[in-house]
This record gives C-alpha cells, structure tokens and sequence, in this order.
C-alpha cells in the first residue's frame, strides 16, 4: 500500500487500527475480471501505519539536506532586481525567500495579482518539464509540507507570498503528472 503519499488511506488505516478491526480489501481486474481479497490484520495495519511514519521521517530528512545544500549557494541574483535570497524549512513549509526591488514589484503580477503568479508557476513547470520542481512538489506531498514563496521589496520591506497547502500540492501534482505524460 502506497500510504506515504495518500493522507485519506492512511487516515482510514489509523481509524481502522484504533477501532481493532480487520481491514478486507478486494481488487477486480479490469482485463481478466479475477478478484483478489487481501485481509489486513489490525497488527498488519499498525506496522504499515509504523512504515508510513518511517518513510515520511526519510522524506523529510532528506529535504532537511537537499534545503541545506540549496542554502549554500544562497543568495542567488536571478535577474535585474530579483535575488533569490534563502531557503528554508519553517513550520512544515519548504520557504523560498526572494527579495525584490520596490520598482520591480509596483510593476510585478506578484503585488497586483498573487494567484496569476502561481498558477503561472504551475504552467511553467509542466510547459518546461522543470521535473526538478515537480519531484520538490511530490517529497513535500509524502512529507506533509506545504510550499512558500515570500517576495520582500527591498528598500520598503512589503511583503508578497504565494502559498500552496498540502492539499493544494497534491492535486496539483496529479495534474502536472498526468500533463507531462501527455507530451
């Protein structure tokens, strides 16, 4: 079972182990037709909940070094008036800080129009095949983080964020996956 990157399966295992029963799950295919019954012990339950608890601790140390790594060759000018500044993990986020220049915001999508500039983000990524952010996106899924981008203007200090929930990041991931597979 798949649970690290499903929190509803492994929401209904918790509930399943805390009540002490037994979970049956029946596969049908869809070419031969054949079913299969699995039975889960409550046991069995408990130790793939213990797994799933395992596997996000894994995800989350090894974005714990990947951030770090990325830290490390912060800041970063990424154009005129755009530097990509640091790279944090801060209560369950992955947080990318960019610091701007005021002129460059009054005129930015990011101070008139957020939600553009995120899923401007999300086109970019499945236009371009950025995997690298879609394979960012798929570990804070399976390690239950959300993901931040926070604008600071330089001289004026306001503040701009976009933000993408959990939730938001797994939906999201499907239908970048399925968008790349297409092409």
């Amino acid at each position: 079972l798949d649970v690290a990157n499903n929190a509803n399966t492994l929401e209904i295992l918790e509930l399943t182990a805390k009540e002490k029963k037994n979970l049956v799950l029946t596969y049908k295919g869809n070419l031969t037709h054949k079913t299969k019954r699995i039975a889960l012990s409550t046991k069995e339950l408990e130790e793939i909940i213990h797994c799933s608890a395992d596997a996000k601790t894994l995800i989350r140390e090894s974005l714990n070094v990947q951030v770090e790594q990325q830290a490390s060759r912060l800041p970063l000018q990424l154009s005129e008036g755009l530097i990509f500044s640091s790279i944090k993990i801060e209560e369950n986020n992955i947080v990318y800080d960019y610091t701007m220049d005021d002129a460059l915001a009054e005129k930015s999508p990011i101070a008139t129009n957020p939600s553009s500039v995120k899923q401007n983000l999300l086109n970019e990524v499945a236009n371009t095949n950025k995997t690298s952010m879609l394979e960012l996106f798929r570990m804070c899924i399976e390690a239950d983080y959300g993901f931040l981008m926070r604008f600071t203007t330089a001289v004026s200090k306001k503040k701009y964020q976009i933000s993408f929930t959990p939730k938001e990041l797994q939906k999201n991931y499907q239908q970048l996956r399925a968008t790349l597979i297409e092409k």
